[in-house]
């Protein structure tokens, strides 16, 4: 770790240890502990041409979804001030077969129809789902709370659907109004409900956790 003074703005940057498919270990140049993960990704390009990998970090595990990798920091990956990440190959479904998915704490903003096809089928776990939009006062009351429930309840995955953006789903035709909230588990509803309470969403996730 190196700490740079620069008037009256302290930067502090980082190497990051990287085990390779291959088992070799090298380590980054210094990266700031605030740039994103996709630095590391960039970086990581120049020894593994191909994209097909998954960033992961051992202890807790965790594996970084497209989205974390484009916003979670260094250090919110847990590795800043030190910390290994590990490139595995292969698609997340590969690397367990027969156990529990791993689900990275956090709520997960879907872009695209099918990611959140993908991600609602995921077996054995609570899936939650928040539809909303930006322009909704009662949604972005909300938010903070659902934020906090979804780093609070590891191995629930909380999903974020904003309904002007993500179309064509069949789970938004009966969202008359929003914040909706849905509980999925094995792709199937377990329940429903419509208002901002934000006590009534966590009963509901203790309930079918």
């Amino acid at each position: 770790v190196s700490t740079q003074s620069t008037g009256f703005t302290i930067i502090m940057s980082c190497t990051i240890k990287v085990r390779l498919p291959n088992g070799q270990t090298v380590e980054t140049p210094p990266f700031q502990k605030d740039d994103p993960l996709k630095v590391v990704w960039t970086w990581l390009t120049q020894h593994e041409p191909s994209n097909n990998f998954l960033l992961s970090v051992p202890y807790p595990r965790r594996i970084f979804d497209e989205y974390e990798i484009n916003h979670v920091t260094i250090e919110k990956a847990g590795l800043y001030p030190k910390g290994m990440l590990i490139v595995q190959k292969g698609i997340q479904t590969d690397l367990k077969q027969g156990t529990a998915p791993v689900i990275s704490p956090g709520v997960k903003h879907i872009q695209t129809a099918s990611e959140y096809l993908k991600h609602k089928s995921t077996k054995g776990v609570l899936v939650v789902v928040d539809f909303s939009a930006e322009w909704c006062g009662p949604c972005q009351a909300i938010k903070p709370k659902y934020e906090q429930l979804a780093q609070s309840n590891s191995g629930v995955l909380f999903l974020h659907v904003d309904v002007d953006k993500v179309k064509d789903l069949d789970d938004c035709r009966d969202v008359r109004s929003i914040p909706t909230f849905k509980f999925f588990k094995d792709g199937r509803l377990l329940d429903s409900f419509t208002s901002a309470d934000h006590l009534k969403l966590g009963q509901l996730v203790n309930k079918y956790k």
